[in-house]
């Protein structure tokens, strides 16, 4: 006979674990392992950092931190990934050491010169619809510079079908400017208007990027509005910060975000903090993963 006490109490542990309790959130230790359900997909977001002669001088330069991306993506393996700051080079370097194809041009020329808003993807699972990419300014669809920014920026999205689930998806992915107020303040408008535009069905959304903002910031005011923070919401997730300038030390900020709507639930959000082929910093960010399930 069962003993429905001692059920009940393992059933109470293991939502627990799994779900998290009220507002506390899980913090993930090295150990952890990340299961996708089957009817789940992980999409990460991850600023590379872009290939450099001073990071080279500086002991962090892409010819390191390489291998060690290549190997974070075997183990995590998210069904697609934005990337912020790529150059045509590292696309390229990424791709052919991993399965992932990718969509996205260099902000600089509409074409290859420049950082890419790359979006990186598992074409056996994954069905391209429709892309494009966007720049953010008042001349979106020209390579042109906006507002108060001292980049360009751009952002690039696509149109999604998963094949084995039979859904389609849209996902943006981005990168604010690190300088311009106004600029960040009138690309996260603009951003809005281009999902609505591009969506005007109301799929399931996915927004990402480094974003050079706390989550707290009026920018998003709007946003949230009609999107819901991944991290914020997810019943397992955590409170790391998400850049790190390549040391331990330093007193980083969150301002890698994910954010989601439609007919989507986040399931799981994590900074993924861990060391790969002994190199301790990929990046000078840390990427960051959503699981979702439709």
């Amino acid at each position: 006979m069962i003993n429905l006490c001692k059920y009940a109490s393992l059933l109470a542990a293991a939502l627990l674990l799994t779900t998290g309790c009220g507002k506390e959130k899980t913090e993930f230790g090295k150990d952890y392992v990340s299961k996708v359900p089957s009817n789940a997909f992980k999409l990460m977001s991850f600023n590379v950092r872009y290939q450099n002669a001073n990071d080279n001088a500086a002991g962090h330069g892409w010819a390191k931190r390489k291998e060690g991306v290549f190997e974070m993506l075997k183990t995590e393996r998210p069904l697609l990934m934005g990337v912020q700051e790529c150059l045509a080079d590292q696309r390229h370097d990424i791709i052919e050491k991993t399965k992932y194809s990718a969509i996205g041009v260099g902000r600089d020329d509409g074409k290859e010169k420049g950082e890419m808003m790359a979006i990186f993807y598992l074409q056996d699972s994954l069905t391209v619809v429709k892309w494009g990419t966007f720049w953010l300014s008042a001349t979106p669809e020209l390579v042109s510079k906006g507002w108060d920014a001292a980049c360009y920026r751009t952002c690039t999205w696509a149109h999604f079908k998963h094949k084995r689930l039979n859904k389609e998806f849209f996902y943006f992915n981005t990168h604010l400017d690190h300088k311009g107020s106004v600029a960040r303040s009138e690309s996260m408008k603009l951003i809005i208007s281009k999902m609505k535009e591009l969506n005007p069905g109301g799929l399931p959304c996915v927004l990402t990027g480094d974003f050079n903002s706390t989550e707290d910031n009026a920018i998003f005011d709007e946003l949230h509005t009609i999107m819901k923070s991944a991290r914020k919401t997810a019943g397992v997730s955590d409170s790391y910060a998400t850049s790190n300038g390549f040391k331990s030390s330093v007193s980083g900020s969150i301002i890698d975000h994910i954010f989601y709507s439609g007919g989507l639930n986040a399931v799981e959000y994590k900074t993924v903090r861990d060391s790969w082929k002994n190199i301790d910093y990929i990046s000078d960010h840390y990427p960051v993963y959503a699981i979702f399930t439709f």
